[in-house]
């Protein structure tokens, strides 16, 4: 009876302190609390009044003396977990409703509203329900494209892909995936596909499916994505019919015969892979796969025609005798070949002789010239290389030793004697036949005894000179010695 007594007086100075606003308010679930007894009924009020003493059971405390019944409890509590569809079911029933299998999460805020009124568009998210989004992502509660609009609006709440990662283990690949499909998606929804088509990518994997469609532009997904549905392809193949159409778009010119739906872009990438194969086999495979992709009649010719051309190879073979022709394709190096006239040597040939040289360019698809008849003077054919095409008449002067030229052992930048015993041995000096003086390189100049010397800038400025050419480049013939390095020592910059 003592501890009963103090029980009630410690309730009672509790609501007097809350009523003087001395004390928090409690908790909505503690305000809200029926008012129970085991073995008893009333509230603490009427137990310290006097009041119901007799009946020996525990008073829990509340905030109203109306004792509630169990339809009433059931029905909160349904209110709570489910929503007010399962609300009104369960307050129409009897005082004896045994609610369903309960979720132990609970949907979004506005999720079930949102479907009560027909939206078909998700609700734009705030960073308001970012605890709700989580708590759906982490169970998968939902279609995907539901769960991927969550993740921009879980971004604007300051929440990254690792956190993401860490809070529901979405990982980040996944995440980068729905994010991207979602985009496809609504894409897909915008241009107005069959509803079918739609519901299809809706299920669980059409992520995957549609993620593959990401390369093409917005207005040609529809078709690929209504053929991925109809023939419900995996999404290996999706990715080869996205490259396919890729393809088809790249090779405008190679696709006579075969259309821009899904089916014959699949047939044009299989008449691709027949043509590349060698075996007869693997031919016969790739076409027959061609040809049930194949949606026009115009592809299917066109695939035929790779399958008849192996007999017409083998007849062609036969008539022959059994001769064979080997087909060469050159390329551009291999025909890069510049032929400038041999004018004479250096320290002998004369200004003259320099002078009258002739040259001639090459022309045609195989790089063909023509020389002046009759003609004595030598030839050298050296590479194609910028600097000699831009000149304006290149003409070679032989050095019998580049060790012997006192402006060749500067550009080579002799140290040691090993240095120049590896510089013995011919050279060419490429030259230009123009007057114009160029700074920073050396000239062709014509002394007194008639024979054409090397001279530099700052000489011609000093002294009086006739400039016959400018030089290109000393070059030298191949070494002996293997490796980059003797590739690249046979050129010297004067």
């Amino acid at each position: 009876l003592l501890l009963r007594n103090a029980f009630f007086a410690t309730m009672a100075a509790f609501q007097s302190l809350q009523s003087m606003r001395l004390l928090p308010a409690p908790p909505a679930r503690l305000r809200n609390m029926s008012v129970h007894a085991i073995g008893g009924g009333g509230d603490w009020r009427s137990a310290t009044s006097g009041g119901n003493r007799s009946s020996g059971g525990i008073i829990m405390p509340g905030g109203g003396s109306a004792k509630k019944t169990a339809a009433e409890i059931a029905a909160e509590r349904a209110a709570k977990l489910q929503g007010p569809r399962q609300l009104e079911q369960v307050q129409q029933g009897s005082g004896s409703t045994v609610l369903g299998n309960l979720t132990q999460f609970r949907p979004p805020p506005g999720f079930l509203d949102a479907t009560l009124r027909g939206e078909d568009a998700p609700r734009q998210l705030d960073a308001s329900d970012t605890g709700a989004m989580l708590s759906q992502l982490k169970a998968e509660a939902g279609n995907w494209p539901d769960l991927a609009r969550m993740l921009p609006a879980l971004n604007r709440a300051g929440l990254d892909g690792p956190a993401i990662e860490e809070a529901t283990g979405l990982e980040r690949v996944r995440q980068n995936m729905w994010m991207v499909a979602v985009s496809v998606y609504d894409s897909l929804k915008q241009m107005e596909v069959e509803p079918d088509v739609i519901d299809y990518f809706t299920q669980e994997g059409g992520d995957e499916l549609l993620y593959e469609l990401r390369f093409l532009a917005a207005e040609n997904r529809p078709n690929p994505a209504t053929y991925i549905a109809e023939k419900q392809l995996d999404q290996r193949m999706a990715l080869t019919l996205a490259r396919s159409i890729k393809e088809h778009e790249r090779r405008a010119g190679e696709t006579l015969g075969f259309s821009l739906d899904s089916g014959d872009c699949l047939a044009f990438k299989y008449y691709r892979d027949a043509l590349e194969c060698k075996k007869e086999r693997d031919i016969e495979d790739c076409i027959r796969r061609g040809l049930d992709c194949a949606t026009s009649d115009s592809a299917r010719t066109r695939l035929r025609t790779v399958l008849d051309a192996p007999a017409e190879k083998k007849a062609a073979t036969k008539e022959a005798g059994g001769a064979t022709l080997e087909m060469v394709r050159f390329t551009r190096e291999e025909l890069g070949v510049r032929p400038v006239a041999l004018a004479g040597t250096y320290g002998e040939v004369t200004a003259e002789a320099f002078s009258s040289a002739p040259s001639t360019t090459t022309s045609g698809p195989f790089s063909s010239f023509r020389l002046e008849a009759p003609s004595v003077t030598e030839w050298v054919a050296l590479p194609a290389w910028n600097i000699i095409l831009l000149a304006r008449a290149p003409v070679a002067v032989f050095v019998p030793d580049a060790s012997q030229i006192p402006q060749v052992v500067r550009a080579a930048n002799i140290k040691e004697d090993k240095d120049l015993a590896r510089l013995k041995g011919p050279a060419l000096l490429i030259c230009d036949r123009s007057a114009e003086v160029d700074d920073k390189k050396y000239h062709l100049t014509a002394e007194g005894s008639g024979a054409l010397q090397l001279t530099s800038a700052k000489q011609l400025a000093e002294g009086e000179h006739t400039v016959i050419g400018r030089v290109l480049f000393c070059c030298r013939p191949p070494s002996m010695l293997l490796g980059p390095s003797a590739d690249t020592s046979q050129l010297l910059q004067l």
